[in-house]
């Protein structure tokens, strides 16, 4: 499962891991398509608004990243969609046609697999949706997580001190000070809270424009192939 923890707030040192899959699976691996960041978002649509001061946000370039190294360490055994897409972007300096492409990708993958059916890519593609949509439960539960971290204290802290405050503005006049001051603690308060959330909620949209950055790709490959004649 992805870890998109440190991009909401926490850098974590990623852990070392052996691969068990052969010399040839590995250079397989290393070789997988990986979209640039320019073309993962292409055709994403903007994230939702919560307000007319909200800011479109686009697909963070980490976190598509991210999202595209699960799929590729998800890499099914053999060809499949992965190195479909590998093949026809290493054909994008020729005057072709992106539907030319994937399907000359496709003729010179059967060559050395003749096993591989247009079937196959498109089912690993659902497959891979799914890797994508798993990386969307996990990084917003992350998200929900470091919400709760960063702010979820002090929203408790900010209610007790509101609750003081009423108590002391119906004390009697010698308490005004004490009024006063609490009165700017709480300002104090809110305004951090309220920077600390709008952060949070930029890098919220941002990972989900990634995940509609990777959803984008996968099935506008998907509906393109599937109307190729292999």
């Amino acid at each position: 499962m992805g870890k998109f923890k440190d991009l909401f707030i926490v850098s974590e040192e990623p852990t070392a891991q052996v691969s068990q899959s052969s010399v040839e699976e590995a250079k397989i691996r290393r070789e997988v398509f990986t979209p640039s960041p320019v073309q993962a978002q292409q055709d994403v649509a903007p994230a939702k608004q919560t307000d007319a001061k909200t800011d479109y946000v686009t697909a963070d370039g980490d976190m598509v990243a991210k999202i595209w190294e699960q799929i590729i360490n998800r890499n099914l055994p053999g060809p499949d969609y992965l190195e479909l897409r590998n093949n026809a972007s290493a054909l994008e300096g020729l005057p072709l046609s992106e539907e030319q492409r994937l399907e000359a990708a496709f003729k010179v993958l059967k060559k050395t697999y003749p096993s591989l059916t247009k079937e196959t890519i498109l089912k690993s593609i659902d497959t891979y949706v799914g890797v994508v949509n798993e990386e969307r439960a996990s990084g917003l539960e992350q998200c929900q997580s470091a919400r709760m971290a960063t702010i979820g204290e002090k929203e408790s802290r900010l209610k007790v001190m509101r609750e003081t405050d009423n108590d002391i503005i119906k004390q009697i006049e010698e308490l005004q000070k004490r009024h006063v001051k609490m009165s700017n603690d709480i300002s104090v308060m809110e305004n951090e809270i309220s920077t600390a959330s709008s952060q949070l909620e930029t890098k919220e949209k941002a990972f989900l424009a990634s995940i509609e950055s990777a959803l984008s790709v996968l099935a506008s490959d998907k509906t393109k192939i599937a109307t190729l004649n292999f």
